[in-house]
């Protein structure tokens, strides 16, 4: 049953959620929300987004105990949480049906009993809060008009429909989204009994739907009231079909310009604010979201969402409303590549949303579903004692539009610094040189401008990690343990044009001076590292389940939520690490190690070894192709039903009818 509600058996069988009585009329709205978002404490792509897991927020307080112990305790937690997921899993169809029920507050929706045999004869793991992404998702469309989300969808220039159970795309003008049409159709082809419906697929990286805080209450006051009026359907009028859809054949050739359209990096970031709520830091911690922070400014406290700056809180780490200090730190808040963004509720399905902010029906990315991606050597699992006791990262300067004047806070060009063992060196000879620790406060005194791509890099504050060992020596530990750099440095629209279709230069002017390119690697390479992080590019991680898969640990850091967050267990399966990366060293010396002459700070290989022994484990039983179809099918089962004018009545309750 959902938080907040209760349930009542009608005398016909069927059952009537209400919602129980709030005594305070000023906590309705903000209640309303909770309801649907706060199921547990997993953290799912948007359960946590907009409401997270209340914790300490003590982000100033003294490290009370050794990084070690930290991370020990996390890691025993995830356990914990895992024991819990891994045996929530439904063995019929009747407790998949009650399950859904109770988490969902509605009957499954028409074609239940088919997805579950679909399920099944997948071998897929039928376990509910897998599927929360799509409700978190779809829960606001419900105070939509059926009309209006179909109407929208037919606007758009990059279509995936359905009609008579035969997939097709609409004539319309050929673009850059072909490909994920293609493989999205590939997808829809592999699902049996799909009903009529429109897909409006957004064939780029970045999500396009951005709703005030404000309006978004409102959608969920009518998607209550929604829930009531399904719930109060006698069974016997609930109805277990789809209605069919009149055809779409042509489909227009660039996007809608309706009056919610936003572009430009100040107005995409406008959007930002209003989908924060009132209380959120965002609006509470003035100063803090400088457009562009030059050098830029790493917090002096721990990243919001974790424990002595090891990420206890995942989904609340990653969010922006939550840490305004990532506007100046991440290429997608400083100025997005394309920075279109829609502020009204739009059906427009994406592969990745921005954390607490946007609002787009999140569907797998293409590189998820392709055979032969660029990490299928993933599939070739090298042995942990046969990879080398080290990390390493290799790509492009992509993840938003840079230019001479923005790029410092960019954060793949923050991050390929942090690989960078002679600018660690030169850093600290600086710092050696002054009576600063950091070069937060070297800046504030002036250091020279030519220096602040050079050192645009979070140098771990003394009060931060007072327990990290080889202050003045990580240069020459970082040469020792990291590798890598850009591979392309993916510039402004006009330099990547040259740069790819014109066959011109990989490099940029304004970043020449700051970074040279390295070869690309091949995939076999970076998986015989036993450490592979993985930082924003545009949008969704087409790498991130491949070094999954790989028996190394993923080291993952983004502001992005996809369709698998609510499979994958932070501390269990990868380990997580804030956008900021202020605790990257104290996750290197955790798991690698540190010794010099005085220092001896053992690693622990062994748990590094098992945390990547379970990500790969687990993703043979829940993350293959078969479990992305059984994924892709249920969204599209509870879509149509959201896109039909009956769907108050419509839903499957065989189970209560003793009809299976």
């Amino acid at each position: 049953m959902l938080p907040g509600l209760s349930k009542a058996a009608r005398t016909d069988g069927s059952y009537n959620y209400t919602l129980k009585t709030i005594a305070a009329s000023g906590a309705l709205l903000f209640a309303l929300l909770v309801i649907y978002f706060l199921h547990d404490t997993q953290t799912t792509a948007s359960s946590q987004i907009r409401y997270p897991v209340s914790e300490s927020l003590d982000t100033t307080a003294p490290a009370l105990k050794e990084t070690s112990q930290i991370i020990a305790d996390l890691i025993r937690q995830a356990d914990k949480q895992f024991e819990i997921l891994a045996s929530s899993e439904s063995q019929s169809l009747a407790d998949a049906a009650k399950v859904y029920r109770s988490r969902r507050g509605r009957h499954p929706p028409p074609g239940f009993d088919t997805w579950y045999r679909f399920a099944k004869e997948s071998n897929s793991l039928v376990i509910e809060s897998f599927f929360d992404t799509i409700y978190d998702n779809l829960e606001p469309h419900w105070g939509v008009l059926p009309q209006k989300i179909r109407d929208f969808a037919s606007t758009w220039p990059t279509v995936v429909k359905v009609r008579n159970g035969e997939v097709s795309r609409p004539s319309g003008k050929t673009n850059n989204a072909s490909l994920s049409v293609y493989y999205y159709s590939d997808i829809l082809n592999n699902l049996p009994s799909l009903p009529d419906v429109t897909l409006a697929i957004n064939g780029d990286d970045e999500p396009r739907v951005i709703v005030p805080f404000d309006q978004m209450i409102k959608f969920m006051e009518e998607a209550e009231k929604s829930r009531s009026e399904h719930n109060a359907v006698p069974l016997s009028e609930i109805k277990n079909t789809f209605a069919s859809q009149p055809d779409l054949l042509s489909v227009p050739d660039e996007l809608p310009k309706t009056q919610d359209y936003v572009t430009g990096d100040q107005g995409h970031w406008n959007a930002i604010v209003s989908a924060c709520r009132p209380d959120d830091p965002m609006h509470t911690e003035p100063g803090s979201t400088t457009l562009q922070a030059i050098p830029p400014k790493h917090s002096k406290h721990y990243t919001k969402g974790s424990t002595q700056g090891y990420i206890s809180n995942y989904t609340m780490a990653r969010n922006v409303c939550w840490n305004p200090n990532l506007r100046s730190l991440h290429g997608y808040f400083i100025h997005p590549w394309s920075g279109i963004s829609y502020t009204e509720l739009r059906p427009i399905f994406t592969a990745a949303n921005i954390v607490g902010v946007s609002n787009d029906i999140i569907i797998p990315p293409p590189a998820h579903w392709m055979k032969d991606g660029i990490y299928k050597e993933a599939e070739e699992k090298i042995p942990w004692k046969e990879k080398k006791s080290a990390t390493g990262w290799w790509g492009s300067a992509t993840g938003g539009n840079h230019t001479a004047d923005n790029w410092w806070g960019f954060h793949r060009h923050r991050w390929v610094q942090l690989l960078n063992g002679t600018t660690h060196s030169m850093l600290e000879k600086q710092l050696e040189q002054s009576p600063y620790s950091s070069t937060q406060e070297l800046y504030e005194i002036g250091l020279d401008k030519s220096n602040w791509g050079k050192y645009n890099f979070p140098y771990p504050l003394r009060e931060l990690f007072p327990d990290l060992g080889g202050f003045g020596k990580l240069g020459l530990w970082i040469g020792h343990v990291a590798n890598g750099g850009f591979t392309n440095m993916f510039c402004s629209m006009l330099e990547y044009y040259e740069s790819t279709v014109g066959k011109g230069p990989k490099t940029c002017k304004h970043t020449d001076d700051y970074y040279g390119l390295v070869d690309t690697v091949k995939a076999d390479y970076i998986m015989r590292h036993k450490y592979l992080p993985d930082v924003d590019g545009h949008g969704a991680s087409g790498r991130f389940v491949g070094f999954v898969r790989s028996l190394s640990v993923p080291i993952k850091s983004t502001i992005f939520t996809e369709w698998h967050d609510s499979r994958l267990i932070p501390w269990r399966h990868f380990v997580p690490m804030s956008p900021e990366y202020q605790e990257w060293y104290g996750l290197l010396q955790y798991f690698l190690g540190y010794k010099d002459e005085k220092i001896n700070i053992p690693d622990h290989d062994d748990m590094g070894e098992k945390i990547g022994r379970q990500g790969s484990e687990w993703t043979t039983r829940a993350e293959r192709r078969e479990d992305l179809l059984v994924y892709v099918h249920r969204l599209i089962l509870e879509y149509a039903r959201v896109c039909a004018d009956e769907r108050i009545t419509m839903g499957w309750v065989d189970d209560l009818l003793d009809k299976t």
